[in-house]
């Protein structure tokens, strides 16, 4: 079987956040001899060594939702991506003749957003100049919980789909392997002698979206950015013999994005459409902490490609057949070596 071909019981996919955040099942796998272990998140502590480098994404997400109506009374859904140009923000558009030149008036709102650009599903909306975006969406927007998810956002998901350390605004998606650790746990981490670091990556919609051809695929563009020191201590903890995990794929691929393959850095800060898949060489990670991934989509590849596929395979039935909660808001796995 390959990874892809995995079936997820909807019964499984998580609705709803655990109640604490590290008291999630997490299933550990050995991605060199493919040994699994269940255990309780917080029990993750066990698993780090004086010496390792453990780096997170301290990305927050933003209340990218918004709702419209076009001067024919017509209902729009919009998902606030990224600003293009000046006052022009990239997104999707959910509603009915939606074209260049449409008018949007946003709700709870005395102002139109216009239209400027539509290409193959994805548009380009201009506000008026006047209008602070940003806070645009803190005030009237709503948290956009995955697809899969088919609720309105509850109060407990503006805390519970951030990151306890959120701090760069930007993601549409949360980094949801770090959604498990809290404070105090973070705190546990470093008094064991592990050394604790963060960058940005702002998650994209992409991340959702189906791989259909791995060969012919397009992988979407997300922002990275790290303090250069970052780099010597990588290094710093592979000569000594320490390991390098990563927490989320976002993780993952920001330092596989940033490092050539003798582990000098080649770029602290820019745009990364890096697609990691079978048969893939890992240049700088060692360890990961992420969730369970849909089948479909470039996440899964990820994992495969850094744990093996007949592991990933292994390990996600086992998980299955357990009941695990799948996905976004469910149980995790640290695949390590």
């Amino acid at each position: 079987m390959k990874a892809s071909e995995i079936v997820i019981p909807e019964a499984l996919i998580a609705t709803h956040p655990a109640k604490e955040r590290d008291r999630c099942r997490l299933i550990c796998l050995n991605r060199d001899n493919g040994k699994i272990d269940h255990l309780i998140f917080f029990q993750l502590l066990d698993l780090f060594r004086p010496g390792d480098l453990l780096v997170f994404n301290d990305t927050k997400v933003v209340n990218a939702r918004m709702f419209a109506a076009k001067k024919s009374g017509g209902a729009v859904e919009i998902l606030l991506l990224n600003r293009s140009h000046d006052n022009v923000w990239n997104c999707l558009l959910r509603g009915k003749n939606i074209k260049q030149g449409t008018q949007l008036r946003l709700d709870s709102t005395d102002f139109d957003a216009v239209v400027s650009k539509v290409d193959n599903g994805s548009y380009q909306l201009e506000f008026p100049e006047a209008v602070d975006v940003p806070d645009l969406m803190d005030r009237l927007g709503q948290i956009p919980l995955p697809p899969y998810i088919k609720r309105e956002p509850e109060y407990a998901d503006y805390h519970m789909y951030q990151t306890v350390f959120a701090r760069q605004k930007g993601s549409v998606a949360a980094p949801t392997a770090s959604l498990h650790f809290t404070d105090e746990m973070i705190c546990k981490i470093k008094e064991k002698g592990v050394l604790v670091e963060f960058l940005t990556l702002h998650v994209g919609y992409g991340t959702f979206s189906p791989v259909r051809d791995p060969i012919t695929h397009v992988m979407h563009e997300e922002y990275f950015s790290f303090d250069t020191s970052l780099a010597d201590k990588i290094s710093a903890c592979r000569n000594s013999g320490g390991r390098i995990w990563a927490v989320g794929t976002t993780v993952v691929r920001t330092l596989e994005s940033a490092f050539n393959d003798k582990l000098e850095l080649v770029s602290s800060s820019g745009s990364t459409d890096l697609f990691i898949r079978p048969p893939y060489k890992f240049k700088v990670v060692d360890c990961m902490v992420t969730n369970f991934h849909h089948p479909s989509t470039s996440l899964m590849y990820l994992v495969s490609a850094f744990a093996g596929e007949e592991n990933i395979v292994k390990a996600y039935n086992e998980a299955i057949a357990l009941e695990y909660r799948m996905l976004s808001y469910g149980d995790a796995m640290a695949i390590i070596r």
